[in-house]
């Protein structure tokens, strides 16, 4: 995998377009309703949890980039390939500057 920045938008371009991440994020979430309960396993090795049988971190980027901007907050997959982006790329925007103030973040960054 590759990490690399997406060059930064400025003004009120990037608050669009990090607003259009963010719209794109929450848009693919998933919530069950209220009423839904969770069903019985079938088997007894199905109340383990799936991540529990991996054991190894591999760091295959960081959502920190070269500014400081920090506090990932939408996440977008990207459906198609264009331009630099590649099919499949993950792009996160950064809500936050480095100085940690909310809502100031002008990064997206492509994983």
């Amino acid at each position: 995998m590759r990490a690399a920045l997406i060059p930064v938008v400025s003004g009120s371009r990037a608050k669009g377009l990090v607003l259009a991440i963010v719209a794109l994020a929450a848009a693919a979430v998933i919530v069950p309703s209220a009423s839904a309960k969770p069903k019985p396993p079938k088997h007894p090795k199905e109340r383990h949890s799936f991540v529990g049988r991996f054991d190894t971190i591999d760091t295959v980027g960081s959502t920190v980039p070269a500014n400081g901007d920090v506090n990932p907050y939408g996440v977008a997959v990207a459906p198609v390939s264009k331009g630099r982006l590649v099919r499949g790329d993950v792009l996160v925007s950064n809500f936050n500057n480095s100085a940690n103030l909310q809502g100031t973040g002008t990064t997206i960054v492509e994983i």
